[in-house]
């Protein structure tokens, strides 16, 4: 029970680093290896567990299409 706890956490939070700024296999690769499971099953898991997350946060919503340079703009400014 505390492998599929410690899983589903670091799932999830492998899924929000991934929408975020990708790299959510750095969590979740590591997460299975440490319970056991071999390298290949490992990494066929994180390649079908993460692609979800690829289409969703590739998804540009409506009103932020177009706006490329306002928010490099936007993001100069605020350094």
């Amino acid at each position: 029970m505390t492998d599929l706890l410690f899983l589903l956490g670091a799932g999830l939070l492998a899924g929000v680093v991934n929408a975020l700024a990708g790299g959510g296999i750095l969590i979740s690769f590591p997460a299975l290896l440490a319970l056991g499971y071999p390298s290949l099953t490992a990494s066929v898991t994180n390649a079908v567990a993460l692609w979800p997350g690829y289409l969703g946060g590739g998804r540009v919503p409506g009103h932020a299409r177009g706006q490329g340079m306002n928010c490099c703009r936007r993001s100069l400014r605020d350094l």
